[in-house]
């Protein structure tokens, strides 16, 4: 008898399956190999202040202790190299913008993630300035998943299948293997399985350029109208698109030639496009993740919804639903499937 399901194997299922692991719970995950999910295409960016009016990410504090503190444990247990913490340069956009995010750059509660003002960047147009901020960098998704499923797989802990069962009544059993609880860390999968099915999944169709720009600088990420983070192979992404409309994973030149004008009206050195992705990330309406035990089947439980800030959000989201299992924890209001499910 199992402790625990868990059904996905992207981000969200691979970081609830080392927290379960590493407190001895015994597990079973299934899964199945897709190319196009939003954990794969990623470019696993983790910054504590974003958006237009220089805001700090919900609960920044929690989530970026918890961000160092897993991804760390994780590199060391599992011999590998993931997890990359860097400095990321907001580029101030107009002179309207540059008094409100240095004023808000210099408020109390956003001191533990702003280093300094920078009058200028190499290799960058940037005739306000730029912002340095600190607890950031990014996460190689790809080298992380893997790392964790060659590890699943050595201790015969993970199912690869070609599809998901079909829900019926209570998940506690599975192709002759028996569990007390199932927790479904499938991104979107969860709004085709009838336990979740009524949740309002928005999907959001994410593209990324692939570049090769040998002048600029690998030891920092840059945002200004679009991100530019490093990748694999000497490579840079540069991303991204949000688009509701269209739930395809077509690559669009719309996309392609909407991120150049982008890049263009940043970057001072030359540039070679290497590559096209697309993904489809997994949130919902009111654009919160959702952790949380089913009201009808309480042996049903789901980490989900987790958007564009998976990386920066899991570990700690992972850490309170595991609580919550276990010793009886809260859930913040604003991430409970009871606002949905209630």
């Amino acid at each position: 008898m199992y402790d625990y399901f868990i059904i996905g194997q992207g981000l969200a299922g691979s970081i609830m399956a080392m927290r379960l692991l590493n407190d001895r719970k015994k597990i079973l995950v299934f899964d199945s190999l897709e190319a196009n999910t939003s954990s794969r295409i990623a470019a696993g960016i983790f910054n504590p202040i974003s958006g237009k009016r220089f805001s700090t990410a919900w609960k920044a504090s929690e989530c970026f202790s918890e961000v160092t503190k897993f991804y760390t444990e994780m590199e060391n247990l599992l011999e590998e190299r993931f997890f990359h913490p860097l400095p990321i340069c907001r580029i101030i956009p107009d002179a309207g913008s540059s008094n409100d995010w240095i004023s808000r750059a210099n408020e109390p509660h956003n001191s533990l993630f702003v280093n300094q003002v920078l009058d200028d960047l190499d290799n960058f147009d940037t005739p306000y300035g730029a912002i340095e901020l600190a607890l950031g960098g990014y996460l190689d998704t790809n080298a992380f998943i893997d790392a964790i499923r060659k590890l699943l797989l050595q201790h015969e802990l993970l199912v690869e299948m070609t599809a998901i069962p079909k829900f019926q009544g209570a998940w506690t059993e599975i192709d002759g293997n028996r569990s007390q609880a199932v927790i479904y860390c499938n991104g979107l999968g969860a709004q085709f399985t009838d336990p979740f099915n009524t949740i309002p999944f928005t999907p959001m169709k994410g593209e990324v350029l692939r570049i090769k720009a040998p002048d600029l600088s690998r030891d920092q990420i840059v945002t200004g109208g679009c991100f530019i983070c490093p990748s694999d192979n000497d490579s840079f992404l540069v991303g991204a698109t949000y688009n509701w409309r269209d739930p395809s994973l077509s690559k669009t030149s719309e996309a392609k030639t909407e991120l150049l004008k982008r890049l263009d009206k940043i970057i001072k050195v030359p540039y070679t496009v290497i590559g096209h992705q697309v993904g489809i990330r997994p949130s919902v309406k009111d654009r919160k993740p959702i952790i949380g035990s089913h009201p009808i089947f309480p042996d049903c439980h789901i980490l989900g919804g987790l958007g564009s800030k998976g990386v920066s959000t899991a570990p700690y989201l992972s850490k309170l639903l595991y609580e919550y299992l276990e010793n009886g924890g809260d859930i913040p209001s604003e991430v409970d499937l009871k606002r949905f499910l209630g």
